[in-house]
């Protein structure tokens, strides 16, 4: 490059190097522009990053693994953070309560979810003090107003301090 500039300059890039015995691997080049003297200078420094795309690879296989459960299972799961509301559901729990999306579910109050709101409030009563249900039969409210019976388990889930900041259940 006469010029002293390069596009790859600054930049990372991701290539397969390899090794003497033909094995191929991948590494990430960067590649730097060297102010000395009246012609531009280069350095590329070479990382070997098959440890970091395996776990790229596996996080994502991971993920896809979550998402298909989570989304072809028939039984209706949340999460619901003590601060934030509802975080997580799955489409067989708007399915279940009748609307169209998370979204719009995640506009409502909690207790309108329920036929009894004094119901709900003892539960998270019991959640809040000994941090599950299990198999509770509670009376649920759909969007057109009609309601149905479920059997919900949830457990809290507790940070470092022990104080619990996410419910899950079914």
């Amino acid at each position: 490059v006469t010029s002293g500039q390069d596009a790859l300059a600054g930049k990372r890039i991701e290539i397969h190097a390899r090794r003497k015995n033909g094995e191929e691997f991948p590494v990430e080049l960067a590649i730097t522009r060297i102010a000395v003297g009246p012609s531009p200078l280069f350095t590329g420094q070479i990382r070997h990053i098959s440890e970091r795309k395996r776990g790229e690879r596996e996080l994502r296989e991971s993920q896809q693994l979550l998402a298909s459960i989570t989304q072809n299972i028939t039984e209706a799961i949340f999460r619901r953070s003590t601060t934030e509301g509802l975080l997580f559901v799955n489409d067989a729990y708007v399915g279940m309560f009748g609307y169209g999306s998370t979204e719009e579910l995640r506009r409502l109050p909690a207790e309108a979810l329920y036929a009894d709101a004094a119901r709900r409030a003892e539960l998270v009563k019991i959640l809040s003090r000994d941090g599950v249900v299990r198999n509770a039969e509670i009376e649920y409210r759909r969007k057109d107003g009609t309601t149905f019976w479920g059997l919900t388990s949830a457990t809290g889930v507790r940070d470092a301090g022990g104080s619990i900041v996410y419910f899950d259940g079914a």
